[in-house]
């Protein structure tokens, strides 16, 4: 919840055992390729940016992080309440200027 990415990738090696042990193959197929990507395959610039960019706090303040994912599918719900609450109005205009208020 800290936004800590070196914290994340370490917890990323214990699953890869876990998911190993556990027999789920794609899910230790994929720890292990986020693993090779930060380590080896990927520029400094880009593990970089694979380690630090994945969470987001989108109200600020210590311990209010979210999972990149999680805050787009807030933002997908926002903008279908949107546009669902538009109903006869929906034009593109309409879309455009609701859409164009929703902070990303």
């Amino acid at each position: 919840r800290e936004g800590d990415g070196d914290r994340l990738i370490r917890l990323w090696k214990v699953f890869l055992f876990q998911f190993k042990a556990a027999r789920r193959t794609k899910y230790s197929l994929e720890a292990f390729h986020l693993l090779a990507a930060v380590n080896a395959t990927l520029s400094p610039r880009m593990a970089h940016q694979l380690i630090w960019n994945r969470t987001v706090s989108p109200k600020g303040g210590l311990g209010k992080n979210i999972p990149l994912d999680l805050h787009l599918e807030h933002l997908n719900r926002h903008t279908k309440e949107f546009i669902r609450r538009l109903g006869p109005n929906l034009t593109k205009r309409a879309v455009d200027r609701g859409t164009g208020s929703i902070k990303v």
